[in-house]
C-alpha cells in the first residue's frame, strides 16, 4: 500500500512539472505574439521531448503545430516494429498534422495509433526535389575525373548488433554484437587504400557525415589507416571529405560503395554502380536480417571478399552502365521510399501548410 502511495505522489509530481512547463511556455508565447505574428510552427520529429510543452502551448493559442517528419527509411522489419513500439510509448500526437516521406512511414504512424488518418499525409522528401530533376535532365553531366566514393559507416553500426535489451524477443539477434564487424571494417578500408595506391589516376573519397568524425568510433578508422602498410598521407588521390554535398558527389562519382543509408538508392536512381561490402561472411550472420536491401541484392554489386571488392571496383570503371532492366527496378525501389517523381515535393509541403493555416 505504501508503494502505491509513493507511486501516486511521484505521478502527481510529474504531472505538476508538465503543467508548470505548459504554463511557462504559454506565458512566453503570449508575450512573443505581441511582437511578432506566427501562423504556423514546424518541427522535424514528434519524439523531441523539449517540444512537448510548446506543442500544447501553440495549439492552445490556435497556432498549428506541424511535424515535417525527417525520417523515412523503414526498410527492414525490426526498425519498422521498433518505430511502432516507440510511438506507442509516447502517446497521442497533439499537433495539427504530420507530413511524411512515404506510405510506409504513414502506415507506421497510423499503426502506432499516435495520429488519426486525416492528420497525416505523404509528400515525399524535400531534399529530393532538385535531385530528381537533375537525374532526369541534361544537368546530370559527369566530369572527366574518375571517382570512387565510400559513403562511410562506422564499425559499430547497429546493423552489426548492439548492446541492450530487445523490445521484442524475436529480435534478440540484433542485441548480440557481431564479433566480425571490425574485421569487415578493416578489410574494407585496407582494400580502398590498396586500390588508391595502385590507381593514382582515380580519386578515392571517404564521405562521412560531419558528426561521425566526432564519435569515439572514428578513432578506429584512424587506427586502421595508421596500421595499414600504405601511408595514406602520401596518397594525393585519397581523402576524407565530410563536408561535400552528398548528392553532388553521387553525380560526380563513377563507382559508389555504401551500406544501409539512403545514399544507396539515391546512387542507384542516378544509375551508378553501387557496391555492398558484405565482407567476412556477414551475409551468413543473423544480423544480416537487419540489412535493409537484402531483398534487392540483384540490383547492386555484392562483394563478399577483399579480392571481389577490388575486382568489382575495377570493373565498375570499365563498365559503368547499368542495364535497363536493373535500372527500371531500381527506380521502383527508389519510389517506394521517395515518391513524388514529378519533382513537385516542395509544392506539396507548401499546399499542406497553407491548408493548415487557412483552417486554423
Amino acid at each position: 500500500y505504501s508503494d502505491r502511495i509513493d507511486s501516486i505522489a511521484e505521478n502527481q509530481k510529474l504531472l505538476d512539472c508538465h503543467i508548470n512547463a505548459f504554463d511557462f511556455s504559454k506565458a512566453v508565447l503570449k508575450h512573443l505574439l505581441t511582437m511578432i505574428s506566427v501562423d504556423c510552427v514546424t518541427t522535424v520529429n514528434n519524439r523531441y521531448l523539449a517540444d512537448y510543452p510548446w506543442t500544447l502551448a501553440f495549439e492552445s493559442l490556435n497556432i498549428p503545430y506541424v511535424v515535417l517528419y525527417r525520417e523515412g527509411l523503414l526498410n527492414f522489419k525490426r526498425i519498422y516494429d521498433l518505430s511502432v513500439h516507440r510511438n506507442k510509448q509516447i502517446g497521442k500526437f497533439h499537433g495539427r498534422k504530420i507530413i511524411v516521406h512515404n506510405s510506409i512511414t504513414k502506415k507506421m504512424f497510423i499503426e502506432s495509433k499516435i495520429v488519426e488518418k486525416d492528420k497525416i499525409i505523404v509528400c515525399g522528401s524535400l531534399r529530393m526535389d532538385s535531385f530528381i530533376k537533375k537525374v532526369n535532365s541534361s544537368l546530370n553531366i559527369k566530369n572527366n575525373r574518375k571517382i570512387f566514393t565510400l559513403f562511410y559507416f562506422p564499425y559499430d553500426l547497429s546493423l552489426f548488433g548492439r548492446n541492450g535489451k530487445p523490445f521484442n524477443e524475436i529480435y534478440d539477434y540484433s542485441y548480440i554484437v557481431w564479433s566480425g564487424r571490425k574485421v569487415l571494417f578493416r578489410q574494407l578500408h585496407e582494400s580502398i587504400l590498396t586500390m588508391a595506391k595502385n590507381n593514382p589516376d582515380i580519386e578515392f573519397i571517404i564521405k562521412p557525415k560531419r558528426e561521425m568524425i566526432e564519435l569515439e568510433s572514428w578513432s578506429f578508422y584512424e587506427k586502421v589507416v595508421s596500421e595499414s602498410k600504405i601511408v595514406a598521407s602520401n596518397l594525393c588521390n585519397y581523402r576524407v571529405e565530410p563536408d561535400l554535398d552528398a548528392q553532388q558527389l553521387i553525380f560526380d562519382s563513377d563507382v559508389i560503395c555504401a551500406l544501409q543509408s539512403s545514399t544507396v538508392i539515391e546512387s542507384a536512381f542516378a544509375g551508378k554502380r553501387v557496391i555492398f561490402p558484405l565482407l567476412n561472411n556477414y551475409m551468413e550472420t543473423k544480423n544480416f536480417e537487419d540489412f535493409g536491401w537484402k531483398d534487392s541484392l540483384h540490383l547492386f554489386d555484392v562483394a563478399t571478399s577483399k579480392n571481389e571488392f577490388e575486382s568489382i571496383i575495377k570493373d565498375g570503371f570499365f563498365n559503368p552502365v547499368v542495364s535497363d532492366d536493373i535500372q527500371k527496378n531500381r527506380i521502383h525501389l527508389f519510389e517506394k521510399y521517395f515518391p513524388s517523381m514529378q519533382g513537385n515535393i516542395v509544392d506539396c509541403y507548401v499546399d499542406e501548410l497553407c491548408n493548415v493555416i487557412e483552417l486554423k
